[in-house]
Formats: structure tokens, sequence, C-alpha cells
């Protein structure tokens, strides 16, 4: 069944025991795009290549942090 990105990161939040996090303001347009349904197979993925999926042409990038995932505009990615 198709899932939000926004429900997707809730998995991945469960994997890796770690919050995944975003500012809306930050963000900006791209936000909306945490709500676009996708119809993904996740057996037998790495979360590395879950979040590059979940991502991939989104126009946002991720940071991992001490006991975050911040999702950030790819233009701001280090």
């Amino acid at each position: 069944r198709p899932v939000s990105r926004r429900e997707l990161f809730g998995l991945i939040e469960d994997l890796l025991g770690r919050r995944v996090v975003w500012a809306q303001e930050e963000l900006g347009p791209a936000a909306g795009q945490l709500e676009q349904k996708l119809t993904l197979d996740v057996r037998d993925i790495t979360v590395a290549a879950l979040l590059a999926k979940l991502l991939e042409g989104t126009g946002l990038d991720y940071v991992i942090e001490a006991e975050t995932i911040r999702l950030i505009p790819a233009a701001k990615a280090p």
C-alpha cells in the first residue's frame, strides 16, 4: 500500500533508534514532499539506500547527528 515519506521515516526511526527531525521553515516548499505517498519494497535494503530512495527528487538531503538524522535542503548539505 502507498505510504507517505513521513511514515517511512518512522520506520527508519524504529530501525536505527534515532529520531528523524526537520524544521518545516528550513525545508520551505520541499517540506510538502514529506506527505507524498510512495510504494517501496523495503525488504533486503540498507538504511542508507532507503534514505536515498526516500529523498530522491525531493530537493532534500540529510545529516546524521549524535542523536538524530536531520533533514535539510539539498543545497545546504555539507
